[in-house]
């Protein structure tokens, strides 16, 4: 009798079981099938895709063939959550509708340059990034030019004093010639920035963000007090640098298809070593948003 009791508990709760597991797998799928509905302002706008800045994240939109939108357009956008892949920054969707619910006024679209742009033209790295034309082969990985060698050189000495188990003092004055030779035109050598190949300006960018963390690390408070006892400013140079490469980046990949690929897997590291987030690279556009365009690409390493 006891066992009749026994095997029918057990038989009831493998019904409730079953049930329950039914009822979370219908909850589940509806979930996913579910259409959400966000709105944002689009920031960035390509015939492939756009970026939509909501309140809290942005999203990366790519079945947006049929239309055009123009950058600061307000959209309506239905998804399912099966269909959001938040691994990614921006966030990637796919679309169920694109519904455009306010057309940006164009009468400000041109303007002649925004305040981030001015502020650019008075710092000596903005004549350094602008790159002629040349017929010159692709530099690929190599740094052909005199100064390249001369200044790489330093920046790895440099490097090993920066990872040297006993760290003296003297890495805080390599680290400012490093800051001055690259935003204030000082020299390595008797070579300015502008004279490296751009290989070696991504090169020598990429090792200053290093040199930027561990200064951090090992003096704090360091580029602060420099910073007021000069007219030059160190505080920010993590964003001078960035910035800097993203531009170099995005002029090279206009005549460099090597150089250019050299430049994203360069980006990537720097992303992974260095902890960027699309949030900082929005915050270092600023008003400079047309930026974004070109440095999703090589942020994306699409």
């Amino acid at each position: 009798m006891e066992n009749k009791i026994k095997n029918k508990l057990i038989i009831a709760l493998l019904a409730i079981v079953v049930i329950l597991s039914s009822i979370i797998a219908y909850m589940i799928m509806t979930r996913k099938e579910h259409l959400n509905t966000l709105t944002g302002t689009v920031i960035v706008s390509t015939k492939n895709y756009v970026i939509v800045s909501s309140e809290d994240e942005d999203y990366l939109i790519y079945n947006v063939i049929n239309d055009t939108y123009d950058i600061g357009d307000k959209l309506e956008i239905r998804y399912k959550e099966k269909n959001i892949d938040k691994s990614e920054s921006p966030y990637s969707v796919k679309t169920e509708s694109i519904k455009l619910i306010q057309k940006v006024e164009n009468d400000n679209e041109e303007e002649s340059t925004t305040k981030n742009e001015i502020d650019s033209l008075k710092k000596p790295t903005n004549e350094d990034v602008s790159i002629p034309p040349t017929n010159k082969p692709s530099q690929g990985e190599d740094y052909k030019q005199p100064a390249d060698k001369e200044v790489l050189g330093y920046f790895e000495k440099l490097k090993n004093e920066f990872d040297s188990s006993t760290i003296k003092d003297s890495i805080k004055d390599g680290f400012t010639t490093v800051v001055d030779f690259l935003f204030y035109g000082e020299m390595i050598g008797g070579n300015t920035f502008k004279e490296l190949s751009d290989n070696a300006k991504l090169k020598v960018l990429e090792m200053a963000l290093y040199f930027d963390e561990k200064i951090e690390k090992y003096f704090p408070g360091y580029k602060e007090s420099i910073s007021t006892s000069s007219s030059k400013v160190y505080t920010t140079i993590k964003n001078e640098i960035v910035s800097t490469y993203l531009n170099i980046a995005t002029k090279v990949c206009e005549k460099d298809e090597e150089l250019c690929k050299n430049a994203k897997r360069g980006f990537y590291t720097i992303k992974k070593n260095f902890g960027l987030t699309w949030s900082l690279i929005k915050e270092i556009a600023g008003d400079g948003i047309s930026n974004l365009k070109n440095w999703y690409e090589i942020w994306s390493g699409k």
